[in-house]
């Protein structure tokens, strides 16, 4: 599997096999279909709707984000509400179209994945099948968790947010070092209502550490997802900042040393540069068109 890129490139959508070109993804309530070849024997594209949410008072609704493929052919993805508990849920979807609810979050693991400000959360696969994510809200202070679901699709709470490391989170990344890393929309250091904040976890052993609390003059509020550049280090957006800035670019390095790239001036758009940061970390996702 691999990710669409390049001219055309629509979000949300992961694409799979070769010589045709077919791609998935959730969009609108509902899963689809769209296949297409190339060459001279090319033909025109055609749409299936696979799968359409709400059907099932327990099932899933409003999937957002892209759909990730397991070295099984299965198709994982989540949604912001439904479930047994309307705190969102996380599917499988078999080669032949059917959905399974595999699980529904409760608030103590998590809440409404797939959704926030800084965009949306999007599943990540680490080499041993192991899937990783995100929630909005949900665990012991309400603020988002960390979750990873094994290969027999059983979910682990990693990390509860509590505010001084961290609030809302956005999506993870899976970095060269095999390590994950992640943004906050708000908390960190100090506490629930600062400004947002950088962490990484390690897969291995689910630690989490607190890389770096952002702050009014450096940058605040609503901190992008992040992308990791072939120079290792890790670059994101913020859409407010000190006075007179209507946003920064920012690099970050593994050890979560902050370097404001630009500073975007007030008198421009707001969060200039956000909505493309924000498709690169978390394509398809509906705040990245705010």
């Amino acid at each position: 599997m691999r990710t669409t890129s390049g001219p055309g490139q629509k979000p949300g959508v992961r694409s799979f096999g070769e010589g045709s070109s077919r791609f998935v993804g959730a969009v609108a309530g509902v899963l689809c279909l769209l296949l297409w070849t190339t060459g001279a024997s090319a033909q025109a594209p055609t749409f299936t709707v696979l799968h359409s949410f709400g059907a099932t008072p327990t099932g899933g609704t409003i999937p957002l984000g892209t759909v990730t493929q397991r070295s099984n052919g299965a198709f994982y993805g989540a949604t912001v509400t439904g479930g047994l508990f309307n705190q969102g849920t996380i599917f499988r979807m078999d080669a032949s179209g059917v959905v399974t609810t595999v699980h529904s979050f409760s608030g103590p693991d998590g809440a409404r994945p797939s959704e926030s400000d800084a965009g949306a959360v999007n599943l990540v696969q680490a080499s041993d099948g192991t899937i990783y994510g995100t929630t909005r809200l949900g665990g012991a202070s309400n603020y988002g968790t960390v979750f990873k679901l094994d290969t027999n699709d059983q979910l682990t709470v990693l990390h509860e947010f509590n505010g001084f490391d961290g609030r809302e989170p956005s999506a993870l990344i899976l970095a060269a070092d095999g390590h994950l890393y992640g943004t906050t929309e708000f908390g960190g250091a100090g506490g629930p209502g600062f400004s947002g904040a950088a962490f990484r976890i390690n897969p291995a052993t689910g630690q989490f550490t607190l890389l770096h609390t952002f702050g009014t003059t450096e940058a605040a509020y609503f901190v992008s997802g992040l992308i990791q550049g072939s120079d290792l280090s890790f670059y994101g957006v913020t859409c407010q900042s000190g006075a007179g800035v209507a946003g920064t670019v920012f690099r970050m390095t593994s050890s979560g040393a902050v370097t404001v790239l630009h500073n975007f001036p007030a008198s421009g758009p707001r969060c200039p540069g956000a909505r493309q940061i924000c498709e690169m970390s978390s394509p398809g996702t509906r705040a990245c068109h705010r």
